[in-house]
């Protein structure tokens, strides 16, 4: 390990973003959630949650299978306030993703944004 991430050589698995994963449930567990109100779940998790997961984002090409778990931990914590939650959301998360400008919230697809930082590098 290496600043939090792992030192491989070949693609990554499923088993070796456990740590991303692991920590964006255990963050999304310790605010004290049901006192936050929509907005401040929002800001929260454009904030903090999205920084976790940008650094694993601008450094691997994540799997599939897990940039499909951190996006449900983050739907679920800003509709629930909960990162565990097996309800569904109340909007399309594709129309929550869009920018703010065209009605969405502005929170940034996990996949679509893996692709856009290792497209840089």
């Amino acid at each position: 390990r290496y600043l939090g991430i792992p030192l491989v050589a070949s693609k990554l698995s499923h088993m070796d973003c456990k740590v991303l994963v692991d920590k964006l449930m255990k963050r999304t567990s310790s605010w004290l959630c049901n006192s936050l109100s929509f907005g401040g779940r929002l800001q929260l998790l454009a904030s903090v949650m999205f920084s976790i997961q940008v650094f694993w984002c601008s450094t691997f090409v994540l799997p599939v299978a897990v940039t499909k778990e951190c996006d449900r931990i983050l739907k679920s914590f800003l509709w629930h306030g909960v990162g565990n939650s097996k309800k569904g959301g109340k909007i399309a998360w594709k129309k929550v993703c869009c920018p703010k400008d065209i009605g969405g919230l502005g929170i940034k697809d996990s996949r679509a944004w893996n692709r856009a930082t290792i497209m840089k590098i």
